[in-house]
């Protein structure tokens, strides 16, 4: 028999993997944009591209390795939790992206916001 309730769950499940998904694309891909308005500089003179492609990768390979406790404790304490313990980071990520690209944030601490 097929509940409604496990219907939500998967769709929270996909949501929250759609989601991180998004979150890191975007990270990889910049554009002239990007340069101008995090360094106030042509593509040329700014290390934004570099930095933010390289940290992605770093930080997909250590959080590929903490996926795997994220199976244990789905395992062992059920999906809830597990959903839950993902959605946090995702959300506080999202968060300091959003806070990065206000406009009181001036140009010298806009590049280290989002790398943090």
């Amino acid at each position: 028999k097929v509940y409604p309730m496990r219907w939500f769950i998967l769709m929270t499940v996909n949501l929250l993997a759609m989601f991180n998904a998004t979150m890191w694309v975007t990270y990889t891909s910049s554009t002239e944009a990007t340069a101008r308005f995090y360094c106030n500089k042509t593509s040329e003179g700014s290390h934004v591209f570099l930095w933010t492609s390289q940290i992605s990768r770093l930080m997909a390979t250590i959080l590929g390795i903490m996926a795997r406790m994220g199976m244990y404790v789905a395992g062992k304490y059920g999906i809830k939790l597990s959903d839950r313990g993902g959605c946090l980071p995702n959300l506080v990520g999202a968060l300091i992206r959003i806070v990065s690209s206000l406009p009181m944030i001036g140009l010298d601490h806009r590049t280290g916001v989002p790398h943090t």
